[in-house]
């Protein structure tokens, strides 16, 4: 009944979820199970992506950290990359 509340129907296919990053050693741990005996003290969130990505549900790729407009939300920025991303979260 919850999900139904916020619009999700049950039994429908999902969609396939990208994630763009800049930070690429994050990508490479997402992306290369053979990494997970190194990284059994990396929180269950990462197995979760692995999952994902190996069941083909999501993807992880990188971005450019000056292309990345997420860093707006969560560090303080100069005017001029402000003023550079401002156009992207106008455009929808």
């Amino acid at each position: 009944m919850l999900l139904f509340d916020f619009g999700v129907e049950v039994g429908t296919p999902r969609t396939r979820s990208q994630y763009l990053n800049d930070n690429e050693a994050a990508i490479i741990l997402g992306k290369e199970p053979a990494l997970r005996k190194r990284t059994r003290h990396i929180d269950v969130r990462l197995h979760f992506v692995q999952e994902e990505i190996a069941e083909e549900r999501t993807t992880l790729e990188w971005i450019s950290t000056v292309e990345l407009s997420a860093d707006s939300l969560t560090k303080s920025l100069a005017a001029d990359k402000l003023l550079y991303l401002r156009p992207k979260y106008l455009s929808g």
